[in-house]
């Protein structure tokens, strides 16, 4: 009675042992024989795929309005997001996230009276963050894995709001600059910095070999500070507007879009 008892409990545990392995990673194959899933040895090169979503959809809805390419901006406005892996083992990766957003932008306005008189109002920003982290991973079934993980970087993240007098909306540094005008000035500060460390957790679907879409959900702890927001006039004194702040919280985040993730 023991003796079989034993048998019946080794048969399952093997059974329950052999599923695990399995669902752990179990690789999958093509019609060609080529592999689907990533092995350990493979890179990683991720983008924000909503762009190439859009455009999908436009052709999609068959809108009468021309539907242009996927564009990624990379405008302190609008960032772009890239992000890179390198498998350790079959089912685990080191992973670096990047999120990267310049604006450079001058506005010009002549005087037709004076065609060497141009007015200039620059604005200078840039939108900037970096991860690094592990993601684990387990298969659900056939092309749908799960994964988690955690990671930790930082972000920085220019002022966006109204500018000193409330006429108009601004990122980052700004300087107005008027021929022969004495009200010139100059506005910087109110950036916001973020350091997180969170823990992850995910899905992640092969639409072919090695290729895919992912996206994640996190929870984790967070310091923001908000720095100063200064007005300064090239005659008269400087003025603090916006005073900033500082913050420890626990948050949960989203992927705010789907990452279409390339494996060699």
């Amino acid at each position: 009675m023991m003796k079989n008892l034993l048998l019946i409990i080794l048969f399952f545990s093997s059974v329950f042992f052999a599923k695990a392995q399995e669902t752990n990673n179990s690789q999958i194959y093509n019609k060609k024989g080529i592999a689907i899933l990533p092995e350990k040895g493979d890179w990683v090169i991720g983008i924000d795929a909503a762009p190439f979503l859009d455009y999908i959809g436009n052709v999609a809805l068959i809108s009468s309005e021309e539907n242009n390419a996927p564009e990624f901006a990379f405008t302190a406005q609008r960032p772009g997001q890239l992000f890179a892996k390198y498998y350790i083992k079959d089912d685990k990766a080191l992973r670096l996230g990047l999120r990267l957003g310049i604006t450079l932008r001058t506005d010009k306005d002549g005087s037709p009276s004076d065609p060497n008189e141009i007015d200039k109002f620059k604005e200078n920003s840039l939108n900037i963050g970096v991860s690094f982290g592990v993601e684990n991973y387990r298969t659900i079934r056939g092309r749908l894995r799960g994964f988690w993980g955690y990671e930790a970087g930082f972000d920085k993240i220019p002022y966006y709001g109204d500018d000193y007098y409330g006429t108009r909306t601004v990122t980052g540094k700004v300087t107005n600059d008027q021929e022969g005008s004495v009200s010139d000035y100059t506005e910087s500060g109110g950036n916001t910095f973020d350091i997180f460390v969170k823990g992850l957790v995910g899905i992640e679907y092969f639409i072919a070999s090695k290729i895919s879409l992912s996206g994640e959900f996190g929870v984790g702890l967070s310091y923001i500070n908000v720095g100063e927001r200064e007005f300064e006039p090239d005659s008269g004194s400087k003025v603090i507007y916006d005073a900033g702040s500082s913050e420890l919280s626990v948050a949960n985040t989203a992927s705010g879009a789907l990452v279409l993730l390339f494996h060699f």
